[in-house]
């Protein structure tokens, strides 16, 4: 290996022979100055002297995740226990999180834990889930590949999803009652804490659609009896006739309201009504 006085400036004084970014700021402690080429390559400082010579630490990947993996030591691949990751971890999701340095591998940890185990790749189209639900999981017994659909329906059946609040049983239950031809309103009386627009959504399968559903029950509507209140110029008090209201309305904008109220000997809010068909709308 060569001494770091050896190798000149803008290479890793590692002796890699990889060329060093020039330095964003000024540091004195570090000794880098702005604009100039820093001393090493991120990762490559990582150096001890023997002697007068320098080499470079080079851990494997590998090593350095099987450490930060917590086993439960009973076999090499113990289908009972977790292996819980204890080295950085996401902020979404609270899975961990892994800086690959010499080989292309993945950063989720549990990623990283089936690529090593099973010494393949992991296809685009398929993601690496989890038997015990558990983020931080590194046992590779517990992790399996699958597709986008199959985390859905797994997070579903095990309520990992933050907005999910009922359960399979209570999803049946609305259900049944809302085919019944019970309403929104009155189901969600049944369930405390839980909005209307969520009992609707999942009656209707808006939601929940991994769930068994069944189309609602057509209920024929009733047939309403003809009111007893005659309509028109049939009750008692009309002071008008079916043939008086197109001409009301013809007569409106060009006279007044107040004025075909004076016509016909009515009120002028009687005259409103009728152009704005909210009274004699069968005609």
């Amino acid at each position: 290996m060569q001494r770091p006085t050896d190798i000149p400036a803008g290479l890793c004084q590692c002796g890699c022979g990889e060329r060093t970014p020039l330095a964003v700021r000024t540091n004195k402690h570090r000794g880098l100055i702005r604009g100039e080429p820093v001393h090493f390559i991120v990762g490559h400082h990582q150096t001890f002297n023997r002697g007068r010579t320098f080499e470079r630490i080079r851990t494997p990947d590998e090593v350095r995740f099987w450490r930060m993996v917590q086993s439960c030591g009973h076999e090499p691949a113990c289908i009972y226990c977790c292996w819980e990751w204890q080295g950085a971890r996401l902020t979404s999701g609270g899975y961990g999180h892994f800086n690959p340095r010499l080989l292309p591998l993945p950063t989720r940890s549990h990623c990283v834990a089936y690529v090593l185990w099973n010494n393949r790749s992991i296809p685009k189209e398929l993601w690496c889930l989890h038997h015990c639900h558990n983020p931080l999981c590194c046992n590779p017994a517990h992790v399996y590949l699958g597709t986008a659909a199959q985390n859905t329906r797994d997070m579903m059946v095990a309520r990992r999803d933050a907005h999910s609040t009922l359960i399979p049983e209570q999803v049946a239950r609305i259900r049944a009652l809302w085919r019944d031809g019970m309403h929104c309103n009155a189901i969600a009386k049944e369930f405390p804490g839980v909005a209307y627009t969520i009992i609707c959504n999942v009656a209707s399968a808006k939601t929940y659609r991994h769930l068994p559903h069944e189309p609602r029950i057509v209920i024929p509507k009733k047939v309403v009896p003809d009111s007893p209140f005659k309509k028109g110029s049939q009750h008692p008090s009309a002071k008008l006739k079916e043939a008086d209201i197109p001409v009301i309305r013809s007569l409106y904008p060009a006279m007044q309201m107040k004025e075909i109220a004076q016509w016909y000997s009515v009120n002028p809010t009687t005259i409103e009504h009728i152009i704005h068909r909210r009274t004699w709308r069968h005609v």
